[in-house]
């Protein structure tokens, strides 16, 4: 894989983080977290991995 192809990824990953913190502020700001708590909780588990992800890219980028 490229740099290029890694900072694309990371790019994109950028993105789905920040679209799923809004998602779930606009969550909290609705009090659907406790009206839907499994989707709440699958919103939780996209936003954990993205950053894992985010950050297994970036060592990989850094790295080489």
């Amino acid at each position: 894989m490229t740099s290029d192809d890694t900072q694309y990824i990371l790019d994109e990953l950028a993105k789905v983080i920040e679209e799923t913190r809004s998602t779930l502020t606009r969550f909290e700001e609705t009090s659907m977290d406790s009206q839907m708590p499994q989707d709440y909780a699958q919103l939780h588990e996209i936003y954990t991995q993205a950053v894992k992800d985010q950050w297994h890219y970036t060592e990989q980028l850094l790295n080489g």
